[in-house]
This record gives C-alpha cells, sequence and structure tokens, in this order.
C-alpha cells in the first residue's frame, strides 16, 4: 500500500520543471531526482506548517469568542474554576484590597491621589508571584500597579481578548516587528459584558478609564487641561506642531523666569 500525495502545485527546479497535479505515490516520489525530492518535501513542510498555524490561531479566536480562553487574571481573581469560570480571590484581605484602590478612585478622582494616599497610609497591596507555585504578596504600590488595576476589564467581569497588537516597521532597510501595542476599545477582538462576578460596574469602569484620561498630560491624544498655578497663562493648551504632545511649562532662575519645552 503507498501513501498518496496530492498537489496542484507546478514548480520548476533548475531547468526541469515538476508537475505537482498529478496523485503521486510514495514510490514516485522516491525515485524523483535529490533536488526534486528534496524541493517537495520542504514545500508540503511549509505550506503544512501554515496551515497548521492559521487553524490554530482561529481555534484560539472561536474559543476566546465564547468566553472559554484562559487568559491570565489579575491580582484579585484566584484562579479558573474546573467549570471554566473566573472566580474571585478566596482571601477576604485581597478582595478589600482590591475594593479599596475602586473606591478611592471613586472619592479622589485621580489614580495618582489613590498612589499617594495608599503610600501615606502605608497601605500595601497584593501581587501575584510565582515561585515555584502562585503565591501573594504584600507590598506598597508604584503608579503602574495602581494603573493596571484600574484600567483592568476583568475586574469590571468583563472578558477582554485581542487588547494589543503586532506591528512592523522597516529600520535601516529591514523589517521589525514589535508585540504588546494596545489597541483602542474598539479594535479589540472579544469583549464580552457581565462574563463573571466583578469588583466594580461596567459603568463605573468606563467613568475610571474617562477620569485617567482627563487626568492624563503630556500625551498627543490626550484633551486640553486647565492650569495647573503659576504665572503661565497658556500652560496645558500648547502642543508641539510636530508630533502633538503638550508643552510643559518650566520655571527657572532667580526670578522665576518660565520656558516651555
Amino acid at each position: 500500500m503507498h501513501t498518496v500525495w496530492k498537489s496542484s502545485r507546478c514548480t520548476t527546479v533548475g531547468t526541469r520543471s515538476l508537475a505537482l497535479s498529478t496523485v503521486m505515490t510514495s514510490a514516485s516520489i522516491a525515485r524523483l531526482p535529490t533536488a526534486e525530492f528534496a524541493f517537495f518535501r520542504n514545500g508540503c513542510c511549509v505550506r503544512s506548517v501554515r496551515i497548521c498555524a492559521q487553524r490554530s490561531t482561529e481555534a484560539i479566536r472561536q474559543k476566546a469568542g465564547r468566553g472559554e480562553l484562559r487568559i491570565p487574571l489579575p491580582v484579585g481573581f484566584f484562579c479558573w474554576s474546573p467549570a471554566g469560570k473566573i472566580e474571585k480571590d478566596a482571601d477576604e484581605r485581597v478582595r478589600q484590597a482590591i475594593e479599596l484602590v475602586f473606591r478611592k478612585m471613586m472619592d479622589l478622582v485621580s489614580a495618582r491621589q489613590v498612589l499617594i494616599w495608599l503610600r501615606h497610609e502605608n497601605v500595601c497591596i497584593p501581587f501575584s508571584a510565582r515561585e515555584g507555585e502562585l503565591q501573594t504578596i504584600w507590598k506598597l504600590p508604584l503608579y503602574q500597579n495602581i494603573r493596571a488595576i484600574l484600567t483592568n476589564p476583568v475586574h469590571a467581569g468583563t472578558y477582554a481578548f485581542g487588547k494589543t497588537e503586532t506591528r512592523t516597521a522597516v529600520i535601516d532597510g529591514r523589517a521589525r516587528r514589535s508585540s504588546g501595542h494596545h489597541k483602542p476599545r474598539s479594535e479589540w477582538i472579544v469583549l464580552i459584558r457581565d462574563h463573571h462576578p466583578g469588583y466594580i460596574a461596567w459603568d463605573e469602569y468606563e467613568r475610571n478609564q474617562a477620569m485617567i484620561a482627563a487626568n492624563t498630560y503630556g500625551h498627543s491624544g490626550a484633551e486640553p487641561k486647565s492650569g495647573r498655578g503659576g504665572r503661565a497663562l497658556l500652560s496645558g493648551l500648547l502642543r508641539c506642531w510636530r508630533c502633538g504632545r503638550m508643552l510643559y511649562v518650566a520655571y527657572s532662575g532667580p526670578k522665576g523666569g518660565l520656558r516651555f519645552a
């Protein structure tokens, strides 16, 4: 019994043409010249790998579309249950710490002010660490820790997939790929609300994102800001004509001279 290979490709190796449009048995393939056999074998392998990769990617997207793909969970959630559901951390202290961050955000209306308050009150927050087994450690937060809690939709009971993308740029004549670029929410691949019990509602999550965006200085997409004091009348309003970033005010000299940079 012979293995049957089928292909509709027609390729040329050197000056000889190899037609693969017919059905070929393993015996006929073995009688091919060395160069043609290697080309046939490598071509089939590359094609098979590409097909498998495409099918695997599509299977992952379909599973994520049902909210069943097990994505990494942020602090405050323990694990996926055997039934495939996301569960909150069983430690009450962990849950109270996450809830405290969201309460202070509503009170102070600023992620940075939440950070300052927590560090002033010497309040530690939980972090997930893997040292053999997944463990919870406690330490004073940094700004990126507070922002990560406030901006993760999982805390709002929402399942999200495809929030980042890989980009390709030509640098010095060569294509360079970089990953981890955040996409706008409208371009996320999957967004399922009320997927699991969360710490806040979706409306509160959206309010938090709006407050964080309103408090963001210096970014090209940020909204105009009011002045923060000082003698500069156009603080928070002027932008660079080339990159669109906000110009900040610097006071220097014994007479308190100011300049925009």
